[in-house]
């Protein structure tokens, strides 16, 4: 799957608006979510409060 396809944008966004939405201060995924999740912030560094080292 290429990085711009459909299902893999849509799902990046939904992460993206669910972590703008709530606000969570941890966010945890497992396997492929973490990967999504990864590239959500990754994407919109707004999104993150402030990262782990």
């Amino acid at each position: 799957m290429s990085e711009h396809a459909p299902e893999r944008t849509a799902a990046r966004e939904e992460v993206t608006a669910r972590i703008a939405r709530y606000r969570p201060r941890v966010v945890i995924a497992h396997s492929l979510g973490s990967v999504v999740a990864f590239e959500a912030l990754h994407a919109h560094p707004r999104s993150r409060s402030r990262s782990c080292s």
